[in-house]
């Protein structure tokens, strides 16, 4: 089960996937996700959580070369239609540190 705790982030629901995890007890698994990075991965590790769920997500400038302003790609302003999102490679190795801190 990926979880959050019901709230905005896995940290702020902590309780909650404690509790789960608990409740759980190995028969299903608890994966605990939404806004997890290098300074809390360790804290929701500790709360008996099966498993974290990050993407570790960066954006960066896209290749294309050719861009017309006057049409929008994505159908809506404000979207960064010129960009790329993928994984950070250097993210997930400092979080999977982390993990792995004695």
């Amino acid at each position: 089960m990926l979880t959050s705790g019901g709230c905005n982030t896995a940290q702020e629901g902590i309780g909650t996937l404690r509790a789960l995890a608990a409740q759980a007890a190995g028969r299903i698994g608890v994966m605990a996700g939404s806004g997890v990075n290098p300074s809390n991965a360790r804290l929701l590790a500790a709360a008996g959580v099966d498993a974290l769920h990050f993407s570790a997500r960066r954006e960066r400038e896209g290749a294309m070369r050719f861009r017309n302003p006057q049409v929008s790609m994505g159908g809506c302003a404000g979207v960064p239609e010129y960009s790329v999102t993928d994984a950070d490679e250097t993210l997930v190795r400092q979080i999977l540190a982390e993990l792995n801190r004695a």
